[in-house]
Order: C-alpha cells, then structure tokens, then sequence
C-alpha cells in the first residue's frame, strides 16, 4: 500500500513541475539562441520572461482546482 501512495505522490509531483520545468526549459533554449546572435537585451527579455511564467505556472498548483 505504501509503494501504491509514493507512486501517486510522485506522479502529481511529476504533473505539476512539468508546466514550470518546459516553460523554463523552452524560454532558456531560446536565450542561449539570442546570446550566441549577441543579443544580450533579447536574452535578457526572455529570460525575465521564463522567470515569470515559470512562477505563474508554479503558483498554479498551489490554489485549489475548480470542480465543474
């Protein structure tokens, strides 16, 4: 029973980090494009940009979900 409970915890733990996680990942991708085309504002902008959607997307989780 105990296995059944941390399999399910780690599931929703892997279901909630994943909208943060390829946030981050896709936005950081494109920094380093901007970076190597030497465009230090861009990078800069996207990189804001990823920090705040990926908080966004992280505080998501904390509210409740409605139920319809």
């Amino acid at each position: 029973m105990q296995c059944i409970i941390i399999a399910a915890v780690r599931n929703v733990l892997d279901n909630e980090y994943r909208k943060p996680y390829m946030v981050l990942f896709h936005d950081v991708t494109d920094a380093i494009q901007a970076l190597d085309q030497r465009n230090i504002a861009g990078a800069k902008a996207l990189l804001i940009r990823a920090q705040q959607q990926a908080e966004a997307a992280f505080l998501e989780f904390g509210e409740p979900k409605s139920e319809s």
